[in-house]
């Protein structure tokens, strides 16, 4: 199985957002990200959706009600979508398990079962970026991810090269100054706090933000 394969098995998936990594390198790569399930499933296809833009531009420093509405619709999409693409898999008697989009196991130390961000980068839809989210060349960061573990024989993608190149706009915009000048430089901890502040919103009552997706376009000019 190929990845035009896959495509075509996911057909309202833009086909620049579908790829597969190897977990054995993902646990080499990512230690510290750790692997909560125990499998032999050896390959996640990972895929996302771009964020629509209008509701991006909805965001003035903070997210809003309208965003977060979003931000639901699409993990829900994806979760559809994972589930579909298992059972297809399942049909041509592989073994598949998808993962959720969004879900956090422990809300202090910020731990999921694994992380679609980093599969995704090396599945080679994407770089690491400043702000420590994927960014895909053709949208930024405004987009989601979610896995999908399998034994289908596939072939893993390769990283992609950093193109933040000299675009410091989501250093400018975040609310948190938690984005620094590299990667390692990122502090979570400010982030989470910022985004802990955020939850107190009126209508919101979710940790989530989105300021710097809305600043960062990618491999485009800002």
């Amino acid at each position: 199985m190929n990845i035009e394969d896959l495509k075509a098995m996911l057909p309202a998936v833009p086909g620049d957002m579908v790829g597969v990594a190897s977990l054995a390198r993902y646990r080499e790569r990512y230690p510290e990200a750790g692997f909560r399930l125990s499998s032999s499933l050896p390959w996640a296809i990972v895929f996302g959706i771009p964020v629509m833009r209008p509701v991006v531009e909805t965001l003035e420093g903070r997210p809003s009600a309208l965003y977060y509405s979003h931000y639901r619709q699409l993990n829900h999409w994806l979760d559809k979508q994972a589930l579909e693409l298992s059972m297809a898999l399942a049909g041509l008697g592989h073994s598949a398990l998808p993962m959720p989009a969004s879900q956090t196991l422990d809300s202090q130390d910020l731990v999921a079962h694994l992380s679609h961000r980093h599969l995704g980068y090396l599945a080679g839809l994407g770089w690491h970026g400043r702000n420590n989210l994927l960014v895909h060349p053709r949208v930024g960061s405004a987009w989601r991810l979610v896995t999908v573990l399998t034994d289908a024989p596939l072939v893993e993608g390769e990283p992609m090269a950093d193109m933040c190149g000299s675009c410091r706009a989501c250093i400018d915009q975040c609310p948190a100054s938690a984005i620094g000048e590299s990667v390692e430089s990122f502090s979570l901890e400010a982030c989470h706090k910022k985004l802990s502040e955020f939850r107190g919103i009126p209508r919101l009552g979710q940790r989530i933000c989105g300021v710097c997706i809305k600043a960062c376009r990618g491999g485009r000019t800002i």
